[in-house]
Order: C-alpha cells, then structure tokens, then sequence
C-alpha cells in the first residue's frame, strides 16, 4: 500500500504564514523528524508525532519517499557514518 494524500495522518503545519510550498513545508518537517531521532534519541513514531504526523504509518512512508530509506534504517546509517568517520 501506498502513501496516501498528504491530508492524511498528518496534522496542519504553521509554516505556511512564512510562503513555503507544502513539498518545502514537508522537506523541513522530515529532516526536523531527522534530526530528533538523532540528537535525541527518539523513535520514528515520536519523531513523526512531533513534527506533525498523527498517523506513524503515514509518517513513514513519506520519509521513505522523500529521505530515500524508512526512518530507523536513514539514522542508523547515519549514526555508522558519524562513527566510523
């Protein structure tokens, strides 16, 4: 199954007042869900929640879709790279 429509599982942002496109809107929102699980420790569903994804499913979709690879799978990557370099 799919990736639904972006109105699905995922709460409005507020970034829209500063005249970013929904496709800029939710590049920042995955790279902030990117962030977090990596200076902070937290999991894909808390990531996503916190950014503004309601729907843990939806959220990783989309981050596979944009970021290239599920969320845990991209962190733990990048984790390896961070060390091993």
């Amino acid at each position: 199954m799919g990736c639904s429509s972006d109105k699905k599982g995922a709460r409005r942002p507020s970034l829209s007042r500063y005249g970013l496109t929904r496709s800029s809107r939710k590049q920042l929102r995955l790279q902030e869900a990117r962030r977090l699980m990596l200076s902070e420790d937290l999991d894909a569903a808390e990531a996503g929640y916190r950014v503004g994804y309601d729907d843990a499913s939806h959220f990783n979709c989309e981050y596979k879709r944009h970021l290239g690879e599920p969320p845990m799978r991209d962190v733990g990557r990048m984790r390896e790279l961070a060390t091993a370099g």
